[in-house]
């Protein structure tokens, strides 16, 4: 039933262009796309403090890699890192961003919609500034050990792993999250 919802709303979502979402790019990338992929990192890793005043979260550490690219058409795609109270593995999950919310006037902020690969779930990024952004996980996702021994699972997640507020960091900072050797020599490269 989740995976007909989430197919019926695909569908219904208008596909992003280059000229609607120039604002989105500037934002998220720092400049408009061309036939170069853009990146943006952003992270966050949470002090001794922070988790224990909040004690139903388990996420220690997130990481959030954005890509965008207009060859052959326009798409985005997410790679989220998460490290655990209870590990000090990283676990990942990948996903492409068919929808698109810009919001005119600037009343929310715009947002870039990703599905997790193999139905794992989804994550909403809102932009709320040139070097902030909020990673919404309404359900938790699946993620996957970067071990070859490590399955799928959302069940990681506590109670309190809703909403992060991460902050941009340099691309190279996300290299782990990078999918193709390309991608990887992009990153370093970039900005």
């Amino acid at each position: 039933m989740r995976l007909a919802i989430f197919l019926l709303a695909l569908a219904l979502s208008a596909p992003a262009s280059a000229a609607d979402d120039a604002v989105l790019q500037q934002e998220v990338f720092g400049h408009a796309l061309d036939k170069d992929a853009g990146y943006a990192c952003f992270t966050r890793a949470y002090d001794k403090t922070h988790l224990a005043s909040h004690p139903k979260q388990n996420v220690t550490s997130i990481m959030l890699l954005l890509k965008g690219v207009t060859d052959p058409e326009l798409r985005y795609n997410a790679g989220v890192d998460f490290r655990f109270r209870k590990s000090g593995k990283h676990f990942q999950a990948t996903g492409d961003c068919p929808s698109v919310t810009l919001n005119e006037p600037a009343s929310a902020p715009n947002a870039l919609h990703c599905a997790i690969d193999c139905d794992g779930g989804s994550i909403n990024v809102d932009l709320k500034d040139a070097d902030t952004v909020l990673v919404k996980l309404p359900t938790g996702i699946a993620v996957s050990g970067t071990g070859t021994d490590d399955p799928p699972s959302g069940d990681r997640f506590g109670s309190d792993d809703k909403v992060f507020k991460l902050t941009r960091a340099p691309v190279v900072t996300c290299l782990p999250l990078g999918l193709e050797d390309d991608d990887k020599a992009a990153m370093k490269k970039a900005k």
